[in-house]
């Protein structure tokens, strides 16, 4: 708010040569004075809300009024207990803005704060959220043809034969709950087959589970889901889609 000058007081005395009584002392003050600035405005902008964890997103500081400073500070802190740090640190451009990119794997608050000048007064941004999404991938083994229909793949598995579906958490998740879905097209419906199961990931963050003993002349579709944490929200793999032949 500016650096109030420091007031002084001094004091002179004055002596009477002859008279008989001594003239008064005289004293002589400083105010303090207060340095008006002009009010600035910081506004902080986010590419998204809600990324899949990984992802990169975009934040856009805006500031509208400065002096010979530019610089503006980018601050985030996570949902997890951790403690605010510093996320970038530069100079807005001519039109007052400052990008930055930053790799999500969690859930973030995330601010901006501008220290100043002489002339223009210090302004901190409102907060912004970004959630992150967890990444659950899902790949398959164990059919020996594909065919597309309905704008996915479905794999043909032979009725004794073993649907491998394999895939991973990101970001790690070691040991942590998934929840595996199947279900089984019925008179035009998806409808349950006999899930949903828990399982664990092991210490990587991958999984994988074994589909065995369906029943041929039908077509069935699983998917892993991770529920999420104080860190990351839930995320579910894509369906992968077979049919039981003979």
């Amino acid at each position: 708010m500016g650096t109030a000058l420091a007031a002084a007081a001094g004091v002179l005395a004055l002596t009477a040569g002859t008279a008989s009584a001594a003239a008064p002392a005289l004293r002589h003050t400083t105010a303090a004075t207060a340095v008006a600035k002009t009010v600035t405005h910081l506004s902080l902008k986010t590419s998204t809300a809600n990324a899949k964890a990984g992802a990169w997103v975009t934040l856009t500081v805006h500031l509208d009024k400065h002096g010979t400073n530019r610089t503006v500070t980018l601050h985030g802190q996570d949902w997890g207990g951790g403690k605010p740090f510093v996320v970038h640190t530069g100079a807005v451009d001519k039109h007052g803005n400052l990008v930055v990119r930053y790799h999500s794997y969690q859930n973030h608050t995330f601010w901006a704060t501008f220290a100043g000048g002489a002339a223009y007064a210090a302004s901190t941004s409102p907060k912004v959220v970004v959630r992150a999404y967890a990444a659950v991938t899902a790949g398959s083994s164990g059919f020996y043809s594909s065919y597309k229909s309905g704008g996915h793949v479905v794999h043909k598995v032979h009725a004794k034969s073993a649907l491998l579906i394999k895939g991973a958490v990101v970001p790690n998740k070691a040991n942590a709950n998934f929840t595996m879905y199947a279900q089984v097209f019925y008179k035009g419906k998806w409808i349950s087959a006999n899930t949903p199961h828990v399982f664990q990931l092991d210490a990587k963050s991958q999984y994988g589970v074994t589909f065995t003993n369906w029943p041929k002349g039908y077509t069935f579709r699983a998917a892993a889901s991770f529920r999420g944490d104080a860190r990351d929200h839930a995320g579910t793999a894509a369906w992968t889609y077979w049919t039981v032949t003979a």
